[in-house]
């Protein structure tokens, strides 16, 4: 098992910030190369200078105003690939930005979730990664019957050995669904104790794992969003970042970004699934998601 290391996990995002971004920015905007590619790397290049503006120097403000470049960034990448696989780590820039119609984007962005494989939608399968993913847009949401009823029922009906280890999230779920803080800061002291490497060195989570826990802060970040002001005391989760506490101006690092509408629908098979920003016009997400079907 990895240990936790302080410099290592500064030293990771000071190579990822000190990566060349010049040509990727060129490519973007004289439409060569890779776009695809280059909105990645400029996305993890905001991605890091978002961590490091807090663990190097303590600067909220720019956590936040970064966070919403790495967010927007992504949401541009999405345009084109809007059916391609995104868990609930997907929200965590967002999420530290809050910059609410990001925030509410994300909230919608199920294109990826909705494949259907056998007759049934991955999002209710409870071995396919898609059902713990449906689980972070229900709750971004606040679809509280729905994602107590999924978390009641994968706890109930385990997956495999593989998705075991995410069980943990679904007691979050459900303590939240039903309000029930006490069993909420239970789960974040786990996610962010001693015993949080299990969970947090993990798949696409290398340049926090050294620093924080993922998971910890967007769960967290839920339960704030919902009114419940959770309380968990580790070096593991920055207390300072739950708050909701918008930027009075973000700024867009780019034209490119500035004259992009986040809410501009898909163009293809999935523009029924696109994001919008009035909230009577959202897909109604509890319609067939529930585990039974």
């Amino acid at each position: 098992m990895a240990k936790i290391c302080f410099e290592t996990g500064i030293d990771r995002l000071n190579w990822t910030v000190d990566t060349r971004i010049d040509d990727a920015l060129e490519f973007i905007l004289t439409n060569t190369g890779s776009r695809q590619g280059c909105l990645l790397a400029l996305k993890s290049h905001y991605y890091a200078k978002s961590l490091l503006s807090w663990f190097k120097d303590g600067d909220l403000e720019q956590l936040r105003q970064h966070a919403y470049t790495s967010a927007k960034l992504y949401r541009l990448y999405t345009q084109r690939v809007c059916s391609e696989w995104q868990g609930a780590f997907c929200h965590f820039m967002a999420l530290i930005s809050d910059h609410e119609p990001l925030i509410n984007w994300h909230s919608q962005f199920i294109s990826p979730l909705y494949r259907v494989t056998g007759g049934k939608a991955v999002r209710n399968r409870v071995g396919c990664p898609e059902y713990h993913a449906f689980q972070a847009i229900l709750a971004l949401q606040g679809k509280w019957d729905l994602l107590g009823e999924r978390a009641e029922y994968i706890l109930a009906n385990p997956p495999g050995k593989k998705m075991a280890k995410y069980q943990i999230d679904q007691e979050f779920y459900l303590a939240l669904a039903k309000g029930d803080v006490p069993a909420m800061e239970q789960v974040l002291n786990n996610l962010t104790g001693p015993k949080a490497k299990v969970r947090n060195f993990d798949g696409a989570l290398g340049l926090t794992e050294h620093l924080m826990s993922l998971f910890g802060f967007i769960y967290a970040k839920m339960a704030w969003r919902a009114g419940y002001q959770v309380q968990v005391d580790s070096p593991y989760l920055p207390m300072e970042w739950l708050p909701i506490s918008p930027l009075v101006t973000y700024r867009d690092e780019y034209n490119f970004l500035a004259d992009f509408d986040i809410f501009q629908p898909f163009t293809n098979e999935m523009a029924p699934y696109s994001p919008v920003s009035e909230v009577d016009k959202r897909v109604d997400i509890t319609v067939g998601s529930s585990p039974f079907v």
